[in-house]
């Protein structure tokens, strides 16, 4: 399954999701966090590194742009 199969399915689910970060979510784990109505984290660092490597595709489809709760 492609990441944005992924966060398709993720956003037809009617089930909350719940998310459990322990350490760091970068990239898509970040985003799959982002598609979460609920986040756990303990000792937990969120960063997008997409943007380091000036890729915008990504976060085109994948990011906050197609956040249900934004």
């Amino acid at each position: 399954m492609g990441d944005r199969a992924l966060l398709d399915t993720m956003v037809a689910v009617q089930q909350p999701i719940v998310a459990a970060v322990h350490g760091y979510a970068l990239g898509l784990g970040a985003t799959i966090a982002l598609f979460s109505e609920v986040v756990i984290a303990e000792d937990a660092a969120f960063a997008d590194t997409h943007v380091n490597v000036g890729s915008t595709t990504i976060c085109q489809f994948a990011g906050v742009r197609r956040c249900p709760f934004h």
